[in-house]
């Protein structure tokens, strides 16, 4: 790990997490000929040149992530085949009259990459280690600066680099969450993310701040931490049990796709704040309202407990947003009451009694003005959606059992939205179960998610 001075900039993450997306590309990609896997030849050789090519100069930001990663994709099995070989295997390849140049593809990737690290290109050495001439070399740095060529080869990554230039230059739409202990802040965001990321108990978990930043174009999450030591630590491929390790850590950012919610007009970035009313940390507070203090959010979500609403914790923390942060920023704030699925209404009043109940003591007690308060079950919300996506063996059998529940409840309790989506009547398996995905899409959109996803999306 190196050591650098903390960068405040929430637009600088986009640079930290392009290294990767890229890095997730190279692994991903297809390297093959005639049935023939290439793709082992292409890594060890790529390995090999980029080794060579950054062995001198400045230690980097990413120098023990890349070193790593490059470690892996040097092939044991070619360990006693020279470069010579191994360009041989992969040149000079003809698919229905096209040249496939696998040589040409390493020297871009590696021009990409070099840009990334912020180290200065040795054109003429990235050519004279793949044996390429000085011509070829600039027909290569043309089709990526104009990124198209007639190059079939590169056709995959330039349209990989295309949309993240496009990405790159589009505005970010800041959204703080925040709400007091246990409120199921971080469940929601994961129903945001429709999936278990963000660790979730039933006391306080979010001890830091986690970024997420929505990517339409990414199949699994990267991100990194940050320490108290200003020590960055990045994967390209995270799960639950890695982004638990590093909730002890100063600063957490990620990068997945939020559903329901595009890229086409800017990025949307989800910041889940620690709970401000943890007695076992009093520290939350401050790590809340500091970053709130110092960067300036475009939308504010407050997330409350149907069951805990309008207590004295909650009724201290709006007023301080209200005064600290919403007022001199002003925010507009949208009040999202969770955890819906433990009303009774039979015994209880209904969604929209609550929804009235607290919009009258936002405005009359608080202060608060142009109030939007909606209604979730952020749990039932994101077991929906992982249902939807063909992740239901993932569920746990707490999961499982509670899921039962919640389909009669979304699809019977609560009046039936229409579906804005065309679903074939295809049986989701679940245990012993089987569900309509018509009928779980009914359930998503009376969960609440889809509305409030929907008005995020306008301050886009």
């Amino acid at each position: 790990m190196v050591k650098i001075e903390k960068n405040k900039s929430l637009k600088k993450a986009i640079d930290h997490l392009e290294l990767l997306r890229f890095w997730l590309f190279l692994e991903n990609q297809k390297i093959t000929y005639s049935n023939v896997d290439l793709k082992k030849e292409f890594l060890t050789l790529f390995a090999r040149i980029c080794e060579d090519v950054l062995k001198n100069g400045k230690k980097s930001l990413y120098c023990d992530f890349v070193t790593e990663k490059l470690k892996k994709f040097q092939s044991s099995d070619l360990s006693h085949v020279s470069n010579e070989k191994l360009i041989s295997k992969l040149k000079k390849h003809f698919f229905f009259g096209c040249k496939i140049e696998y040589r040409w593809l390493i020297a871009v990737e590696l021009m990409v990459l070099i840009q990334l690290l912020e180290k200065p290109l040795n054109l003429e050495a990235v050519m004279r280690s793949l044996k390429l001439s000085k011509k070829r070399g600039r027909l290569l740095s043309m089709a990526l600066r104009e990124r198209k060529s007639k190059m079939r080869v590169l056709d995959s990554f330039l349209d990989y680099y295309e949309k993240k230039c496009v990405y790159n230059e589009k505005k970010l739409l800041n959204v703080g969450v925040c709400a007091t202990m246990s409120a199921g802040k971080s469940t929601f965001v994961n129903a945001l993310l429709g999936n278990d990321y963000l660790p979730v108990r039933n006391e306080a978990t979010t001890a830091k701040i986690m970024s997420i930043y929505d990517n339409d174009y990414l199949p699994q999450i990267v991100g990194y931490s940050v320490n108290n030591a200003g020590l960055f630590d990045f994967d390209n491929n995270l799960n639950e049990k890695k982004i638990n390790q590093w909730n002890a850590e100063n600063e957490i950012v990620l990068q997945s796709d939020l559903d329901n919610i595009d890229n086409f007009k800017g990025i949307m970035v989800v910041h889940d704040t620690p709970g401000t009313n943890n007695s076992g940390n009093l520290s939350h507070h401050d790590i809340t309202f500091d970053f709130l203090k110092n960067n300036q959010m475009d939308v504010l979500v407050y997330v409350s407990n149907v069951e805990h609403m309008m207590t004295n914790d909650e009724k201290i923390l709006l007023e301080e947003l209200l005064e600290k942060i919403v007022k001199k920023q002003k925010m507009p704030v949208l009040f999202v009451i969770n955890k819906i699925d433990n009303l009774d209404k039979s015994k209880e009043r209904s969604v929209d009694d609550v929804k009235k109940d607290y919009e009258s003591w936002l405005r009359m007690e608080l202060g608060y003005k142009k109030i939007k308060v909606f209604a979730v079950s952020a749990k039932a919300a994101r077991i929906f959606k992982m249902l939807l996506k063909g992740k239901g063996d993932l569920l746990t059998e707490k999961e499982q059992d509670d899921l039962q529940g919640f389909v009669r409840k979304f699809t019977r309790g609560f009046k039936k939205g229409s579906s804005s989506e065309t679903l074939l009547p295809k049986d989701i398996v679940v245990g012993d179960d089987v569900y309509s995905s018509v009928l779980i899409q009914q359930a998503l959109e009376n969960s609440g998610i889809k509305q409030i996803e929907k008005e995020l999306e306008n301050y886009i």
